[in-house]
Protein backbone atom coordinates (compact mmCIF):
# COMPACT_ATOMS: atom_id res chain seq x y z
CA UNK A 1 0.00 0.00 0.00
CA UNK A 2 3.27 2.50 -0.39
CA UNK A 3 3.64 2.99 3.57
CA UNK A 4 5.80 2.33 6.32
CA UNK A 5 4.96 2.20 9.73
CA UNK A 6 7.25 1.70 12.58
CA UNK A 7 5.83 0.06 15.87
CA UNK A 8 6.19 0.77 19.43
CA UNK A 9 5.91 -2.94 21.13
CA UNK A 10 5.87 -2.52 25.03
CA UNK A 11 6.59 -5.99 27.28
CA UNK A 12 9.03 -6.34 24.11
CA UNK A 13 5.75 -8.23 22.49
CA UNK A 14 4.02 -7.23 19.60
CA UNK A 15 0.40 -8.00 21.16
CA UNK A 16 -0.91 -3.94 22.24
CA UNK A 17 1.94 -2.56 20.32
CA UNK A 18 0.71 0.56 18.35
CA UNK A 19 1.74 2.13 14.66
CA UNK A 20 3.89 5.11 16.23
CA UNK A 21 4.89 6.22 12.91
CA UNK A 22 3.43 5.82 9.56
CA UNK A 23 5.53 7.19 6.30
CA UNK A 24 4.19 6.85 2.68
CA UNK A 25 6.29 6.37 -0.15
CA UNK A 26 3.16 6.50 -3.15
CA UNK A 27 4.95 3.48 -4.18
CA UNK A 28 4.47 -0.63 -3.52
CA UNK A 29 7.21 -1.08 -0.80
CA UNK A 30 9.49 -3.92 -1.18
CA UNK A 31 12.30 -3.94 1.79
CA UNK A 32 12.72 -2.15 4.72
CA UNK A 33 15.65 -1.53 7.42
CA UNK A 34 16.06 0.53 10.36
CA UNK A 35 18.36 1.91 13.23
CA UNK A 36 17.97 3.08 16.31
CA UNK A 37 20.03 4.97 19.20
CA UNK A 38 18.43 5.36 22.70
CA UNK A 39 18.81 8.32 24.44
CA UNK A 40 22.04 9.11 26.04
CA UNK A 41 21.37 8.35 29.81
CA UNK A 42 22.93 11.91 31.21
CA UNK A 43 20.49 13.80 28.79
CA UNK A 44 17.72 11.57 30.46
CA UNK A 45 17.97 12.87 34.01
CA UNK A 46 19.20 16.31 32.53
CA UNK A 47 15.40 16.10 31.52
CA UNK A 48 13.93 15.12 34.68
CA UNK A 49 11.58 18.01 35.85
CA UNK A 50 11.93 19.67 32.64
CA UNK A 51 8.45 19.89 31.67
CA UNK A 52 8.44 22.58 29.19
CA UNK A 53 10.06 20.01 25.89
CA UNK A 54 7.46 18.64 23.62
CA UNK A 55 6.14 14.98 24.00
CA UNK A 56 8.36 12.54 22.10
CA UNK A 57 11.55 14.38 22.38
CA UNK A 58 13.36 12.22 24.61
CA UNK A 59 12.65 9.16 21.56
CA UNK A 60 16.31 8.79 20.28
CA UNK A 61 17.61 9.35 17.29
CA UNK A 62 16.93 6.62 14.51
CA UNK A 63 16.78 6.12 10.59
CA UNK A 64 14.42 4.13 8.54
CA UNK A 65 15.40 3.01 4.93
CA UNK A 66 12.50 1.42 2.30
CA UNK A 67 13.20 0.35 -1.37
CA UNK A 68 10.49 0.89 -4.05
CA UNK A 69 9.29 -1.29 -6.44
CA UNK A 70 10.47 1.42 -9.09
CA UNK A 71 14.54 1.16 -8.04
CA UNK A 72 14.41 4.37 -5.46
CA UNK A 73 15.43 4.29 -1.80
CA UNK A 74 13.67 6.21 0.67
CA UNK A 75 15.69 7.69 4.00
CA UNK A 76 13.72 9.08 6.85
CA UNK A 77 15.80 10.56 10.35
CA UNK A 78 13.86 10.77 13.74
CA UNK A 79 14.85 13.45 14.98
CA UNK A 80 12.81 14.88 18.10
CA UNK A 81 10.77 12.69 18.17
CA UNK A 82 9.29 12.97 14.53
CA UNK A 83 10.35 11.55 11.53
CA UNK A 84 10.95 13.68 8.40
CA UNK A 85 11.90 12.37 4.77
CA UNK A 86 15.59 13.38 4.01
CA UNK A 87 16.76 11.36 0.32
CA UNK A 88 15.06 9.62 -1.66
CA UNK A 89 17.39 8.06 -3.98
CA UNK A 90 17.35 6.54 -7.22
CA UNK A 91 19.43 3.59 -6.46
CA UNK A 92 18.36 0.44 -9.00
CA UNK A 93 16.95 0.23 -12.46
CA UNK A 94 14.79 -2.64 -11.26
CA UNK A 95 12.98 -2.97 -8.09
CA UNK A 96 15.50 -3.07 -4.85
CA UNK A 97 14.77 -6.43 -2.54
CA UNK A 98 17.34 -5.92 0.29
CA UNK A 99 19.05 -3.14 1.77
CA UNK A 100 20.57 -2.51 5.53
CA UNK A 101 22.20 0.22 7.59
CA UNK A 102 25.67 0.32 8.37
CA UNK A 103 26.51 0.22 11.90
CA UNK A 104 26.83 3.97 12.32
CA UNK A 105 24.08 5.22 9.89
CA UNK A 106 26.11 6.56 7.51
CA UNK A 107 25.65 4.10 4.83
CA UNK A 108 23.13 1.47 3.41
CA UNK A 109 23.92 -1.33 1.35
CA UNK A 110 21.07 -2.36 -1.43
CA UNK A 111 20.75 -4.93 -4.23
CA UNK A 112 18.36 -5.08 -6.57
CA UNK A 113 16.57 -7.39 -9.14
CA UNK A 114 19.28 -5.37 -11.80
CA UNK A 115 21.52 -7.35 -10.32
CA UNK A 116 23.75 -4.45 -8.62
CA UNK A 117 24.90 -4.34 -4.95
CA UNK A 118 25.67 -0.95 -4.16
CA UNK A 119 26.94 0.97 -1.33
CA UNK A 120 25.78 4.47 -0.94
CA UNK A 121 27.17 7.30 1.07
CA UNK A 122 23.95 9.16 2.60
CA UNK A 123 26.15 12.41 3.69
CA UNK A 124 25.91 13.14 -0.22
CA UNK A 125 23.28 10.22 -1.61
CA UNK A 126 26.04 9.32 -4.61
CA UNK A 127 26.91 5.40 -4.59
CA UNK A 128 30.79 4.92 -3.22
CA UNK A 129 30.44 1.04 -4.46
CA UNK A 130 28.62 -0.63 -7.27
CA UNK A 131 29.21 -4.01 -8.40
CA UNK A 132 27.26 -6.16 -11.15
CA UNK A 133 26.88 -9.72 -9.35
CA UNK A 134 25.32 -11.61 -12.20
CA UNK A 135 22.25 -12.53 -10.80
CA UNK A 136 19.40 -10.88 -8.96
CA UNK A 137 20.08 -9.59 -4.88
CA UNK A 138 17.43 -10.81 -3.05
CA UNK A 139 19.21 -10.65 0.35
CA UNK A 140 22.03 -9.40 2.20
CA UNK A 141 23.54 -8.74 6.38
CA UNK A 142 26.68 -6.96 6.75
CA UNK A 143 28.33 -5.07 9.65
CA UNK A 144 29.49 -1.67 8.12
CA UNK A 145 32.61 -3.64 6.13
CA UNK A 146 31.92 -7.36 5.25
CA UNK A 147 28.73 -7.92 3.34
CA UNK A 148 26.94 -11.72 2.90
CA UNK A 149 25.00 -11.58 -0.55
CA UNK A 150 22.27 -14.15 -1.28
CA UNK A 151 21.77 -14.40 -4.99
CA UNK A 152 18.84 -15.41 -7.56
CA UNK A 153 20.52 -18.15 -8.95
CA UNK A 154 21.50 -19.75 -5.24
CA UNK A 155 24.68 -17.86 -4.58
CA UNK A 156 25.79 -17.21 -1.91
CA UNK A 157 29.12 -14.40 -1.32
CA UNK A 158 30.91 -12.66 0.94
CA UNK A 159 32.84 -9.63 0.23
CA UNK A 160 35.06 -7.00 2.16
CA UNK A 161 32.98 -3.50 1.23
CA UNK A 162 36.04 -1.81 2.84
CA UNK A 163 38.70 -3.08 0.08
CA UNK A 164 36.08 -3.83 -2.63
CA UNK A 165 37.17 -7.54 -3.07
CA UNK A 166 35.30 -10.68 -2.85
CA UNK A 167 36.25 -13.15 -0.23
CA UNK A 168 34.25 -16.38 -1.30
CA UNK A 169 31.14 -17.24 -3.19
CA UNK A 170 29.49 -20.82 -3.83
CA UNK A 171 26.34 -21.74 -5.43
CA UNK A 172 24.80 -23.43 -1.95
CA UNK A 173 21.03 -23.56 -3.14
CA UNK A 174 18.73 -24.50 -6.24
CA UNK A 175 16.82 -21.58 -6.78
CA UNK A 176 16.90 -18.04 -5.52
CA UNK A 177 18.16 -17.59 -1.75
CA UNK A 178 14.72 -16.08 -0.23
CA UNK A 179 16.29 -15.88 3.20
CA UNK A 180 19.56 -14.83 5.21
CA UNK A 181 20.53 -14.02 8.78
CA UNK A 182 24.08 -13.58 10.39
CA UNK A 183 24.22 -14.77 14.41
CA UNK A 184 25.02 -11.50 16.55
CA UNK A 185 28.95 -12.24 17.12
CA UNK A 186 29.45 -12.80 13.06
CA UNK A 187 30.54 -16.52 13.62
CA UNK A 188 27.59 -18.04 12.10
CA UNK A 189 24.93 -17.75 9.15
CA UNK A 190 21.43 -19.14 8.42
CA UNK A 191 20.13 -18.87 4.77
CA UNK A 192 16.97 -20.43 3.48
CA UNK A 193 16.02 -21.22 -0.54
CA UNK A 194 13.42 -21.64 -2.82
CA UNK A 195 14.81 -25.29 -2.91
CA UNK A 196 13.36 -25.65 0.68
CA UNK A 197 16.14 -26.24 2.50
CA UNK A 198 18.12 -24.34 5.39
CA UNK A 199 21.58 -24.15 5.94
CA UNK A 200 23.85 -23.29 8.61
CA UNK A 201 27.33 -22.09 8.05
CA UNK A 202 30.51 -21.08 9.87
CA UNK A 203 32.16 -18.22 9.02
CA UNK A 204 35.37 -17.71 9.26
CA UNK A 205 35.56 -14.10 9.06
CA UNK A 206 33.95 -11.73 11.54
CA UNK A 207 30.57 -10.25 10.30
Amino acid sequence: DGRVRVWQCPGGGLQGANAEYELCLGSPVTCVSILFNEPDAEEEVGREGDSGGEEGDDAGEGWVAAGSREGEIFIWRLEGGRFSLSQQIPAHRRQVNCLEFSPSGNQVLTGGSDFSLQLFDLGTGTPVFRKDMGEEITSLCWDGGVALVGGGRGTLQLWNLLAGSRLWAEKVHEGRISALTVLENGRGAVSGGEDRRVIVYKTAVSL
